[in-house]
Order: C-alpha cells, then sequence, then structure tokens
C-alpha cells in the first residue's frame, strides 16, 4: 500500500478559491464546463456495496424539487454551480478526463462519473487498497466526498414518519460491516 500526501493544503486551497470565486486563485485545468441551466452532475458509486452519492448543479432545478419525498435518487445533494465547477476543475488537474472510460469493467470497485449534457465521463478504482496508479482516483474521490458530506439536503419524508429505529439498525449493520472490512485489511486478507 502507497501512503499519498497529505492532501489538506490542497482542500483548502479549493476551498479558497472556491469562496473567492476563483477570481485570485490560481487556475486550475478545465475540461467540463458547468452551464448555467443544464443539469451536471457527478456520482461516486461503489460496486460491491449498495453505496451511490450524487451532487447536481443549482441552477439546473429548484432544491426543493430534488429533495421531495417522491425523488428518484433521494442521495442527491444541490451544490452551488461554483462548486461543482471546482469539483470538475479538480478532476481535470487531476488527468481524470484523459482516463476516462467508456464502460465500467467488471473488476472495477468504485466508480466516479461526470455526466453534463449529452456527455458522460466515467472514472474507475480496480485496485484494492491505494495504490499510486490510482492516486489521481483517490485524490478525486476525497474531494467529491469533502463536497458531498459538506453540502446539506433536506429530503422529505412524504406524509409518512421517519422511521429511525430501522435507520440506525441499518447503520449499525453499515458500521459492523465497514469494521469487519477494515479488520480483514488490516489483517492482510
Amino acid at each position: 500500500m502507497v501512503a499519498l500526501p497529505s492532501s489538506w493544503s490542497t482542500l483548502l486551497l479549493l476551498a479558497a478559491c472556491t469562496a473567492a470565486g476563483c477570481a485570485s486563485g490560481p487556475q486550475l485545468s478545465r475540461a467540463v464546463q458547468v452551464a448555467e441551466g443544464e443539469l451536471t452532475t457527478v456520482r461516486m458509486r461503489q460496486v460491491d456495496g449498495n453505496l451511490v452519492l450524487s451532487l447536481q448543479n443549482e441552477s439546473a432545478g429548484r432544491a426543493e424539487q430534488v429533495y421531495e419525498a417522491l425523488s428518484s435518487d433521494p442521495s442527491r445533494k444541490v451544490v452551488e454551480d461554483a462548486d461543482l465547477q471546482a469539483l470538475l476543475d479538480v478532476f481535470a488537474e487531476q488527468g481524470l478526463f484523459a482516463q476516462a472510460v467508456t464502460q465500467v469493467p467488471p473488476d472495477a470497485r468504485d466508480v466516479l462519473s461526470v455526466q453534463s449534457g449529452d456527455r458522460t465521463w466515467t472514472f474507475v478504482r480496480r485496485q484494492r487498497g491505494v495504490q499510486q496508479s490510482e492516486a489521481a482516483f483517490h485524490e478525486a474521490r476525497a474531494y467529491f466526498l469533502a463536497l458531498y458530506n459538506s453540502s446539506v439536503a433536506y429530503h422529505g419524508t412524504g406524509e409518512g414518519r421517519p422511521d429511525f429505529r430501522n435507520e440506525r439498525r441499518r447503520v449499525q449493520v453499515d458500521a459492523a460491516t465497514a469494521t469487519s472490512r477494515l479488520r480483514q485489511l488490516r489483517s492482510g486478507r
């Protein structure tokens, strides 16, 4: 396993660039332009699990519509166009658009995909652990998760009351599974 350099400085650079509207920050590469009013989504999917997270640009639709109870994508979050553009620029800077594949290979472990207009770019992680050959993917996924986790979304529950007891059980099972996987990785299995 190869240790990656700390990405905190780059994450802070991304945050500063986003806050300043990139007017005074360094210019990152740009492969995809978020067009106002046109839907652009970035999705992360774990192939061996059921985790799918996605981000969408704010100008493509009202957050209330995305977050309504019967939404087809309950994990989707709406972020400002500038934030999504900064994320895509980081992907470009990492060289991901040049590494895009047309189909997800059967041995893929994680997938990041960008859909803008009628174009789709797909990036995959195929190896176990953090390998130097996939460092760009890991960095991009870390930026995606940082933006996703810092974005607030208020998805409705519909007419029914939320079932926190079942949600708690699901979280406990997920935590036990993650702990088991970490133990297996530490023991080298």
